[in-house]
């Protein structure tokens, strides 16, 4: 019931967060040949199906089921339009985590607003691993994504990873390169050269190694493939917009070169000396995976001009990022590097530890995850970033009913007890204690 509630919920919030109302109307359970009939008797009403087709009316945008029903997005914009053979399965949604952590309460809103989205439109929904970063992504971590994402009730479509695509991404670099849409850049004052230095009014200037040609470009980025350069000695940077007021089109890196001891990753092994940088890779794996919709937390606001450039730039399907609110958690840590510590110093057992707000800990705290669902529901969704006490008396009247209707307790540190039952001798001290003595309310 609550996994409905949500794909419901979530579904309206974030198509109307576009611009676009929806008035739910209640009424029976239709079957696909009545809800065909209606549509033909009406023709001005047109309806989605939501858990058994129910109708459900658009104001006042009226669009037919079988057209594309994503406002202000023409697939005659994008270079490459993506090959839609069944209009019906239209939405693709994916959640990409990183998987250098355990996932917390935050990310539980993340997981609902992409997989609900995607089945609110019948659609399909990956988990992908956005591995770009070995330093820090490990086996276990994995392991535990995927399987909080089955405990909190989706089925991801398909398991992804970004590392799967590295030639693909290598090979589209190159075609980048000899577009003149990147160079490698050995300058070592990046910050001030994009004007991020102490002190106001600092000023934007070019890199010098900017307008190289593009076959020495092409060369260097070679060379550093083949292990030329150590690690902050070369990258590959972005030829963007200096004169761009958004940060996110300063020259952004697209590759970086790894140091030794983080180059064996047990995905890829030790191919790979150059690394893509997050803001390359997933932009181009979502045109990979045909994502329509990419749905961001919105931090990531900014970097959608960025996004859609890269794409442009590279000629292949671009997929329409969104942004909504992120959920923060306050009176408690959800940071990795905080949380991190806590572990390494011993102030917690694990990540796992009951007291923290990661998901592996409210699920071993007995936290059902119709719970959370729950509350994640009742948020709602908006632009607006949602703080929340960890002490407030939503999630905590949420979690505590269904914890008392399971009958679920904890100990921390559980002491071996001997429970003694004296037996009566006569059946009568029995009648009474069962008929006098009552439970407390």
């Amino acid at each position: 019931m609550a996994s409905s509630s949500v794909c419901l919920l979530l579904g309206c919030a974030v198509r109307a967060a576009e611009g676009e109302a929806t008035e739910i109307t209640p009424g029976p359970k239709y079957s696909k040949a009545q809800a065909d009939r209606s549509r033909q008797t009406h023709p001005g009403r047109p309806t989605v199906a939501i858990q058994g087709w129910i109708p459900v009316r658009r104001i006042p945008r009226k669009i037919s089921r079988e057209r594309d029903y994503r406002k202000g997005y023409d697939e005659s914009q994008s270079p490459r339009p993506l090959p839609l053979l069944n209009r019906q399965q239209l939405i693709r949604g994916q959640f990409p985590p990183e998987p250098n952590s355990f996932l917390h309460i935050g990310h539980s809103k993340a997981i609902a607003i992409n997989f609900a989205f995607a089945k609110y439109h019948r659609g399909k929904c990956y988990l992908r691993f956005d591995d770009t970063n070995p330093k820090g992504e490990e086996e276990p971590y994995f392991v535990a994504i995927e399987e909080i994402v089955n405990w909190l009730g989706f089925e991801p479509k398909r398991v992804i990873y970004s590392s799967d695509n590295f030639d693909r991404l290598y090979t589209l670099a190159e075609a980048l390169v000899e577009k003149d849409g990147v160079y490698v850049c050995h300058w070592a004052d990046v910050i001030d050269q994009r004007g991020e230095g102490e002190g106001e009014g600092k000023l934007r200037y070019a890199c010098p190694y900017r307008d190289r040609p593009t076959a020495e470009s092409l060369a260097e980025f070679r060379a550093m493939r083949d292990g030329k350069y150590d690690a902050g000695e070369a990258a590959l940077r972005m030829k963007q917009n200096l004169d761009d007021g958004n940060p996110p089109m300063w020259d952004l890196f697209a590759y970086r070169i790894l140091d030794k001891e983080h180059r064996n990753y047990h995905r890829t092994g030790d191919k790979w000396r150059i690394y893509p940088i997050y803001d390359f890779t997933r932009c181009l794996c979502d045109s990979f995976e045909g994502i329509t919709h990419s749905l961001y937390t919105t931090e990531f606001e900014l970097s959608r001009v960025s996004y859609e450039w890269l794409c442009d730039e590279l000629e292949v399907y671009k997929p329409m990022q969104r942004e909504y609110g992120r959920l923060n958690i306050s009176g408690t840590v959800l940071s990795k590097r905080k949380t991190v510590e806590l572990v390494n110093r011993r102030h917690v057992r694990a990540w796992d530890d009951p007291r923290l707000y990661t998901l592996i800990a409210l699920r071993r705290r007995g936290v059902p995850p119709g719970a959370i669902l729950s509350f994640v529901n009742e948020l709602g969704v908006t632009k607006a970033i949602t703080n929340i006490e960890s002490g407030d008396s939503t999630p905590r009247f949420v979690v505590t009913s269904s914890l008392l209707s399971r009958g679920l307790c904890l100990s921390l540190s559980p002491l071996p007890s001997l429970l003694t039952i004296w037996m009566m001798s006569t059946w009568r001290w029995w009648r009474f204690l069962f008929l006098k003595v009552r439970p407390m309310a």
